[in-house]
């Protein structure tokens, strides 16, 4: 199954993040319509069989991303921004793993 990272806001982010986003003419205008927004393109996607991982956004974060990786402030850097996040916790997951199987090695 395919699996996607998807951003993920708290309602205080999501309003911080419509000052300072480049593309605040085509978002949401309240946390409660993202959500809405939110939540059908997670069905829509789970109905053709691809999984949505909603990836928790620190604004902080994703704006020194974007300055680092010399992105404006857009959905697609947040998408990109999200991808990122998600690929870090997949090697610390896989990290963990090879850990805990060396451990259970080690105990027998």
């Amino acid at each position: 199954m395919i699996v996607l990272a998807a951003c993920f806001y708290s309602p205080e982010d999501y309003a911080k993040l419509l000052e300072i986003s480049d593309d605040r003419e085509s978002m949401c205008d309240t946390y409660e319509d993202w959500l809405v927004e939110f939540m059908k393109m997670r069905t829509g996607l789970e109905e053709k069989h691809i999984a949505v991982s909603p990836v928790r956004i620190k604004l902080d974060a994703l704006l020194k991303f974007c300055k680092e990786n010399n992105l404006k402030n857009n959905g697609e850097a947040r998408s990109k921004y999200a991808s990122h996040l998600a690929a870090q916790l997949a090697e610390i997951d896989k990290v963990l793993r090879l850990n805990t199987d060396k451990d259970g090695v080690l105990l027998n």
